[in-house]
């Protein structure tokens, strides 16, 4: 499955780009849904499986990603390392998403790249809440 939601703002200012990454269908789907209710400007996206992500992300160009890490051997992991390697996405902020809890995976998310780790269940509000800071960190780096 690969969504794409190209809404423009009507302002004309540049809309936030959010992808999502993840192997679960059901939860790919809720993630969208969440993104779309929470601010219907965002540009959204969303895709099944990492190596499609990779490809989705160069096409897309998204500011910030939600990533599962997945199931051993932790696939999100290298997806991660991707990104920060690709010119055009090192900067996107890069959420995992994740029900590891282990003081070993937290670090190999550190390493990875990934900006925020968020442990399944993942509350509505905390993830929306990491978003929202970002595009509020973005609006404000605008104005420096």
């Amino acid at each position: 499955m690969t969504q794409i939601d190209d809404r423009k703002h009507a302002s004309g200012a540049q809309p936030m780009r959010v992808m999502f990454v993840e192997n679960n269908e059901l939860i790919l789907e809720v993630f969208l849904e969440l993104a779309r209710l929470a601010c219907p400007r965002w540009e959204v996206c969303a895709v099944r499986g990492h190596e499609a992500g990779l490809a989705l992300a160069r096409q897309f160009i998204p500011h910030v990603i939600c990533s599962s890490i997945g199931q051993a051997p932790k696939p999100g992991l290298s997806f991660a390392r991707a990104i920060r390697r690709d010119e055009r996405l090192k900067h996107a902020f890069l959420i995992a998403i994740t029900g590891w809890q282990d003081a070993g995976t937290a670090i190999e998310v550190d390493a990875a790249g990934f900006d925020v780790c968020l442990t399944k269940p993942v509350g509505y509000q905390l993830y929306i809440s990491h978003i929202n800071a970002f595009a509020l960190a973005r609006a404000l780096s605008s104005w420096c």
